[in-house]
């Protein structure tokens, strides 16, 4: 069921991407920039979420292992950070809080790496948090790489391609012997 509704829970991720390519290849700004806008909004809530879950484990002192230290004071703060760093995001550009994003999921999941180790996740949870941690980070970098390039624009292109075939034939043009 986690893995359901964790997959479930990339739909807003995709759309967001989604909205990157319709403003890259479809200069369709305004579709793009809610698509964008929602995406953003969605991943700073589900960073905050991330951090939810270690707040969770700490309040039921959770611990696989028998005998392992308590370790709910530095889950306690690993819970915060996230909300933080989303709270932050939110305030910053686009293009900022795409960075900031991406590197807050990263920053948690490397704590759930320490996490795993020492015994305070389920056994499951990494295998669950990092496929879908990737497909986040590889959604938001794309989105991010889409966002900055320049919007798809049909009549620069055709003044491109245009300019290129007279300077092709310019070039071939100059490589025909001189008559005298």
């Amino acid at each position: 069921m986690a893995l359901l509704l964790g997959v479930a829970g990339l739909v807003p991720m995709i759309a967001g991407t989604a909205g990157a390519v319709t403003y890259t290849f479809l200069n369709l700004p305004v579709v793009a920039g809610k698509l964008i806008s929602y995406q953003l909004v969605y991943s700073n809530s589900l960073l905050s979420f991330m951090g939810a879950i270690h707040w969770g484990l700490a309040m039921t002192n959770y611990s696989r292992l028998k005998g392992n230290a308590d370790h709910s004071t530095l889950q306690y703060i690993a819970s915060v950070v996230p909300c933080v760093i989303s709270s932050v995001a939110l305030t910053l550009h686009p293009f900022y809080s795409l960075i900031t994003v991406m590197s807050g999921f990263v920053g948690v999941f490397l704590f759930d790496i320490y996490a795993d180790k020492k015994g305070m996740v389920p056994e499951w949870y990494m295998r669950l948090r990092t496929l879908l941690t990737l497909l986040v980070i590889l959604l938001l970098g794309i989105t991010f790489i889409l966002c900055s390039l320049p919007p798809y624009d049909e009549e620069y292109h055709r003044r491109r391609l245009l300019a290129l075939k007279r300077s092709s034939e310019m070039k071939s043009n100059e490589a025909l012997p001189q008559q005298k």
